[in-house]
């Protein structure tokens, strides 16, 4: 029996070691290509946290306001006679139904409220017609800490 002539005149086939070095090229792209996708990644789970952190911030905004502004401290356990006070949801008991909810939503997360007289001269929180209220939620996303901030002024 005869063996096919393999030798085509003309034609010539790519060598091992160039199929070798377009796969290795080829899985270098892919490889580049793999850590954007995990980069991407990263970056949407930071936008949802950030997203859920002022979500609970608003709510917690958003609660306060059904109170008068001369009453907005004692939702938050704040002495009245004194004209500024901060709040921790992480040792408050006022805040504790909202550190419930940080932990559910973030990691290694807590509020502090702010609440703070505008008057010109220092007025006690109980007769202040101007408050200040400023919720902070911290959070932790790997070894980078967090944070954000959102106020209103009653009056």
């Amino acid at each position: 029996m005869k063996r096919p002539n393999r030798e085509r005149k003309g034609e010539q086939g790519s060598s091992l070691f160039e199929v070798t070095l377009a796969l290795g090229l080829i899985g270098a792209v892919l490889g580049s290509i793999a850590g954007l996708f995990a980069i991407g990644a990263g970056g949407v789970k930071s936008g949802r946290n950030a997203s859920e952190a002022l979500s609970v911030a608003r709510s917690m905004i958003e609660e306060m306001q059904s109170r008068p502004p001369q009453q907005v401290y004692l939702q938050y356990g704040c002495d009245g006679g004194l004209s500024s006070c901060v709040a921790n949801s992480s040792d408050d008991s006022e805040l504790a139904g909202w550190q419930v909810l940080l932990d559910e939503k973030l990691t290694d997360a807590h509020a502090t409220v702010a609440v703070a007289s505008l008057e010109p001269s220092p007025v006690p929180l109980s007769s202040s017609a101007q408050v200040r209220v400023m919720v902070t939620i911290y959070w932790n996303e790997g070894s980078r800490a967090r944070k954000v901030r959102l106020g209103t002024v009653r009056m």
